[in-house]
């Protein structure tokens, strides 16, 4: 205790010397001067508040700009993209994966992936596109299917006009099994092509509301581009393509060379459509090479063209990019069934003709020995009416 009030007379001494220097320096002060000192004393207590505030103000103002800039730049990458997270951009990222792969099963898997992805964040525009993308890509793998089922009903049906034209007892049982064919193929289209209206009208109306949400957005923009080329519009898909590579900032990309090749699919086949769009999905392949539906377009492109023989090869690389993948089996098996039904025709038109000609020949054969006979008849009874 004695140490503690020591302690305490000795600062009251210090603070005693203190308000007596500063007495005294009044005392030697002119009159007047102790009032101007302490206002500039208040004046630039009041300046250096003024100058804090000003600093405090331009602080906040450069770190709200940078933190603005910052969340512009890493903003999506630690958050996520607009109306979307961190999760539901991985899980797209997924998605996307097995839309690469193109076989049915991948492209369900990916569709229903995307659908809970927008169950949980419905303001998702990427996520909208590409789920208009893939159920494009369904349709379309669907009206394939309706396309070879017709190929299939139709040579049926005229194969049982020509059993009924010849009118055999014979080819009776040939005939029924024919016709059975016919009823089971035509439910199997009307099934086939119920799912692909059904898929295309989902399609439509994912693009429609990512559209309207964002209609910059570059994968709008390349949705947009696919199902347009599936539609037979190649002009349009060709320009949503450019606008898609202007807003990746690219001149290129593996997504917009497949949906080139797409618009070469469409339409009526020709040779210069199929070398078009082999050279966009050759070029897919190099961009992407994982993208496996530039392999399927290839072979849609040969089989269209009933190029048979770089249709097998093309469905020999397929295959092996991804044996999931049957299309590519199935456009070749109905190509060579095409193929062989077209021979079968050419053998029987080609034998009918044969027949035809051979017929036309001993007709006229026949005609040339009966004016034969007649001329040969006329000059016996011209020698008889001479002998006479």
């Amino acid at each position: 205790m004695t140490q503690m009030f020591y302690n305490q007379g000795e600062e009251a001494e210090q603070a005693h010397a203190q308000a007596a220097r500063a007495a005294a320096g009044e005392g030697s002060r002119k009159p007047g001067q102790t009032g101007m000192f302490l206002q500039a004393s208040d004046l630039e207590r009041q300046l250096k508040g003024r100058n804090r505030t000003a600093l405090v103000i331009i602080l906040v103002l450069v770190f709200g700009t940078a933190l603005a800039v910052a969340g512009g730049i890493y903003g999506p990458a630690i958050l996520g993209p607009p109306g979307a997270d961190r999760q539901a951009q991985s899980d797209r990222d997924d998605a996307l994966v097995l839309v690469a792969k193109d076989d049915a099963t991948d492209l369900q898997a990916a569709d229903k992936a995307l659908g809970d992805i927008l169950d949980r964040k419905p303001l998702y525009v990427a996520a909208k596109a590409d789920r208009a993308m893939v159920q494009q890509f369904l349709a379309d793998d669907r009206l394939w299917q309706a396309e070879r089922l017709k190929a299939s009903y139709d040579a049926l049906g005229k194969q049982v006009r020509q059993l009924t034209n010849r009118n055999d007892p014979s080819d009776a049982p040939q005939r029924t099994k024919d016709v059975e064919a016919m009823n089971g193929i035509n439910k199997q289209y009307e099934a086939v092509g119920k799912q692909a209206r059904a898929f295309e009208d989902q399609a439509k109306t994912w693009m429609d509301e990512a559209n309207k949400a964002d209609p910059k957005n570059p994968i709008v923009f390349r949705a947009r581009a696919f199902i347009t080329a599936d539609h037979d519009q190649a002009d349009g898909a060709q320009k949503l393509a450019k606008q898609y590579l202007h807003e990746i900032g690219k001149a290129r990309d593996g997504w917009s060379e497949l949906a080139l090749a797409e618009s070469d699919v469409s339409g009526k086949p020709s040779e210069d459509k199929r070398q078009e769009g082999l050279l966009h999905a050759r070029g897919a392949q190099e961009l992407a090479p994982g993208l496996i539906r530039a392999l399927y377009l290839k072979v849609r492109l040969d089989t269209m063209n009933k190029k048979e023989a770089e249709a097998k090869a093309d469905v020999a690389a397929l295959t092996a990019a991804n044996p999931a993948h049957v299309g590519g089996a199935s456009l070749l098996a109905g190509l060579e069934e095409e193929l062989t039904r077209e021979k079968i025709d050419k053998e029987a038109r080609d034998v009918r003709v044969a027949a035809e000609a051979a017929k036309a020949s001993a007709a006229a054969a026949a005609a040339a020995a009966e004016a034969e006979q007649e001329k040969k008849s006329g000059k016996t009874k011209a020698a008889g009416k001479r002998n006479r």
